[in-house]
């Protein structure tokens, strides 16, 4: 929502999320309206609602637009979702979408490949496709603003380094499959090989993993069903990035561990709850690293609880399942028999 400035609890606020269609219904809010702001959580601006006394006659609902303003193609709302979305993959609001959440931190994590830089490669009509990045040459890069000879090659050094050093789950999380993040990208990284694998994969293999339902199974088939997406995963093998899950996970950290095949934790799912004297994200490497696969949630599928301090609701629920239950200590064991230690300082 955009609001004249007003100061709600001592910040001026002239933007509010309105959270979205059903909730702007729900809420009765109209253009024209003098509305209620608060920050939820003392944190972000929110519009309550309208004050309906010194609503405007000429007040009307907002009416989101059903056909993509980038492209013109009809826009769609799936049931119980939210959002309109524009299904065109060769819009060019969607195309450039779709690039910056591949070089974003949720996707390959390249650094220095910004939304800026996105944007004007795209815009430039040099990168049609993720694949294009990785054909960028120093030279062609020099007629950009702000891009020098130092610049320009460190540039394409960087995409370079993630075209060799990207792992199978970085490239699934980066595909943007709907519902598929990276806690599931990690997930089917360590159940199947590569892209061609995981391609051929019908529903109920991908149902039989753990915090895989039928949406996101019936997501990653739509994904792999679509001649356009496999002629760019044919791209993605042209230009070198084809990542197996034989290499490590660990790569992100840079780090030369590989899975062990036979030790206590190979095929394991795993979650961790409570806090850990690791950080979370280190731990779950660790755990990847021997061979674990990462789950979502407590469930009958789930092979290792790890707890740290205040483990709260999810060790209840793995005790009542039986699952077994691990403290840092004994996960850090079972690192140890996978031939993984950790430095001293650990």
């Amino acid at each position: 929502a955009v609001l004249e400035p007003v100061a709600v609890g001592g910040v001026m606020v002239s933007r509010a999320t309105l959270h979205n269609e059903d909730e702007i219904r729900a809420r009765d809010v109209r253009v024209g309206d003098t509305v209620m702001v608060r920050r939820a959580g003392d944190v972000i601006p929110e519009v309550v609602g309208p004050v309906l006394a010194r609503r405007p006659p000429d007040a009307v609902p907002f009416v989101f637009p059903h056909t993509c303003p980038a492209c013109g193609e009809a826009a769609h709302r799936e049931s119980g979702e939210a959002a309109w979305r524009c299904g065109n993959l060769s819009c060019p609001a969607v195309r450039l979408r779709a690039i910056s959440h591949f070089v974003s931190k949720a996707g390959l994590d390249i650094q220095g490949v910004g939304q800026k830089w996105v944007e004007q490669l795209v815009k430039s009509g040099r990168v049609q496709s993720p694949a294009d990045l990785f054909t960028l040459k120093a030279e062609e890069l020099l007629g950009f603003e702000r891009m020098g000879a130092v610049l320009a090659q460190k540039f394409v050094d960087t995409l370079e380094n993630a075209r060799h050093t990207a792992t199978l789950s970085r490239l699934i999380s980066a595909l943007g499959i709907r519902h598929v993040g990276e806690q599931t990208a990690r997930l089917l990284a360590g159940q199947f090989r590569d892209l061609d694998e995981l391609g051929r994969a019908d529903a109920e293999a991908l149902q039989a993993l753990p915090d895989v339902g039928p949406e996101v199974a019936a997501s990653i088939r739509n994904f792999f069903e679509s001649p356009a997406n496999w002629a760019q995963l044919a791209r993605f093998r042209e230009v070198g990035l084809w990542p197996q899950s034989s290499r490590t996970t660990s790569g992100e950290e840079g780090s030369a561990l590989e899975k062990t095949q036979n030790g206590p934790l190979h095929g394991k799912n795993v979650l961790f709850t409570g806090s850990l004297s690791l950080p979370r994200g280190r731990a779950q490497r660790l755990a990847e690293a021997a061979g674990a696969v990462l789950a979502g949630s407590v469930n009958k599928k789930l092979d290792y609880l790890v707890v740290g301090d205040k483990a709260g609701g999810k060790l209840d629920k793995a005790q009542a399942l039986g699952v077994a239950v691990l403290d840092e200590a004994g996960f850090r064991a079972l690192l140890a028999a996978a031939g993984i230690t950790l430095d001293a300082s650990e």
